[in-house]
């Protein structure tokens, strides 16, 4: 069906072009039935296939056989919190095992350049919201007998830096976007950062780039994440309690596990959400593959689980919510025991958690064995969701290969044409 509307929401993040939500699960398979997975022969670099089960087209976009071997053979997105196409999608990073960050061309996923930066972690790079040729990264480390320890803005098309913030004035060292737990994004306008400082009495703050302003900052004893931004930059989460910039308590959320893995994101009606998976009940949760928490409220809804006719949680499930220009949606990826022959199990979902449309879309499987293979943690699928929802980005070892390429599910709903 052709999409004969578009029209303009308003966020609290801004103005967000958005087209006919609906369309994204148009053809797509929402029913439970056990969809076993078919054994198929690996694609060829940019060869695209069709998902025997659930008819998705899916592309391999990397080669890394073509450039290493042995424990370099890994090329992945960089993690499910951590957008890897660019606000327009014109560009996309994916890093290599010894090598670092690559930049691809965001739709034909040809080969641009190696990305020449130094961030404190691989997974802490983070474009910028709205500029389509600028990311932000921290850097700590010495340099001869100084010490670099600062936020940085890149140009990826000029290979121009500038420091945003030198953070060595503020008696800050050693610090990331996250240290312990999953890292989270910026707010959705690239204004606001939640910092971690490992080195310095374990330091955790919350950081504002428009008037380069540290809100709050906790100290604490043990390893934790960076307080996380919402969306609109309003709330910060921390070990499962969330806060405001100054890091005043709002809410605790109440979770049996603060540190299972999650994404923030927020729904078409401007309301800040948790997604995570529960596997065991906390205070104020329930068990669910994707659980989504309001982050003013606390109040919990379960989207997949037991409760509503799904199987208990796949063991490596990892969502991301970063569909910046399709508020609401979130794609999942669970690798369970490998075998792909049961509901959920080796699977890919596409989430809408937007009230009175809640719908759950499988879009394929992954093909990969995760933990259980030879490549362990490298292979886990770390599933990233395009800003506007239509395509999903993830790695695999296609059944417990030796090598860890990346994939891209293009949904029915995605136009190379229009999707900037």
């Amino acid at each position: 069906m052709p999409i004969f509307f578009r029209f303009f929401i308003i966020s609290l993040c801004g103005i967000l072009p958005v087209g006919a939500f609906a369309e994204l699960c148009q053809g797509l398979v929402t029913d439970k039935s056990h969809r076993p997975r078919q054994a198929l022969p690996k694609p060829g670099y940019l060869e695209a296939f069709t998902d025997p089960q659930f008819g998705t087209t899916i592309r391999r976009i990397s080669d890394v056989e073509k450039t290493a071997s042995g424990r370099a053979a890994v090329i992945k997105p960089m993690y499910s919190t951590v957008p890897a196409w660019n606000t327009d999608e014109s560009l996309l990073i994916i890093w290599q095992r010894k090598k670092g960050h690559l930049l691809l061309d965001g739709k034909s996923y040809q080969f641009i350049k190696k990305l020449k930066i130094r961030p404190s972690d691989l997974e802490h790079v983070y474009w910028h919201a709205t500029n389509p040729d600028v990311l932000f990264y921290p850097e700590s480390r010495k340099q001869g007998s100084q010490l670099i320890n600062r936020l940085t803005q890149y140009n990826v098309k000029t290979d121009r830096y500038s420091v945003i913030k030198d953070f060595t004035e503020e008696g800050i060292g050693g610090y990331k976007f996250g240290f312990g737990g999953d890292p989270m994004y910026s707010s959705w306008d690239s204004d606001y950062f939640g910092f971690s400082a490992p080195e310095k009495d374990r330091q955790y703050f919350t950081f504002r780039l428009s008037d380069q302003t540290i809100g709050g900052r906790i100290k604490v004893k043990k390893r934790a994440p960076a307080p996380a931004p919402s969306p609109n930059g309003k709330l910060f989460l921390h070990r499962g309690v969330v806060y405001d910039f100054n890091l005043n308590k709002v809410v605790h959320l109440g979770l049996n596990k603060h540190g299972e893995h999650a994404s923030i994101g927020q729904l078409r009606n401007g309301e800040q959400k948790l997604f995570h998976v529960t596997f065991d009940r906390g205070k104020n949760d329930a068990v669910g593959s994707v659980v989504m928490h309001d982050l003013q409220t606390g109040h919990y809804k379960v989207l997949v689980g037991p409760r509503n006719g799904y199987p208990y949680p796949p063991s490596g499930t990892h969502m991301s919510a970063l569909a910046l220009k399709q508020p609401g949606w979130v794609a999942v990826s669970m690798v369970g025991k490998g075998k792909g022959d049961r509901l959920l199990d080796n699977e890919l979902l596409l989430v809408n958690a937007n009230p009175g449309e809640e719908e759950v879309c499988r879009i394929g499987h992954h093909w990969s064995m995760g933990r259980e293979g030879p490549r362990r943690y490298w292979a886990e699928p770390h599933v990233v969701i395009s800003p506007t929802a239509t395509r999903v980005l993830f790695a695999s070892d296609w059944g417990g290969g030796e090598s860890v390429d990346t994939y891209v599910v293009e949904l029915p709903s995605y136009n190379a044409e229009e999707s900037s």
